[in-house]
């Protein structure tokens, strides 16, 4: 029960009793993954209002946010 982290007994008596096992899964590497995606966002809101205001797009931000998408695929495909 303190291997799973489970602290309730009934529900580890339960899990047991239905499956036979636990799986623990680790979703620490998840944890900075939202703040990124939303720092992301906000850079193409901002891009996305320049570029109706002003009908031009600055293609180093673009680039830029390609980056930071290719590091957040990286981060979560080397951990399945």
């Amino acid at each position: 029960m303190k291997e799973a982290g489970i602290k309730n007994r009934s529900a580890y008596l339960r899990k047991m009793a239905l499956d036979g096992y636990i799986i623990r899964q680790d979703y620490r590497v998840l944890k900075g993954v939202p703040n990124e995606l939303s720092r992301i966002g906000n850079n193409l809101n901002q891009m996305a209002k320049i570029a109706n205001t002003y009908h031009d797009i600055n293609r180093s931000e673009l680039e830029t946010i390609e980056g930071d998408f290719k590091k957040i695929w990286q981060l979560l495909t080397s951990q399945v």
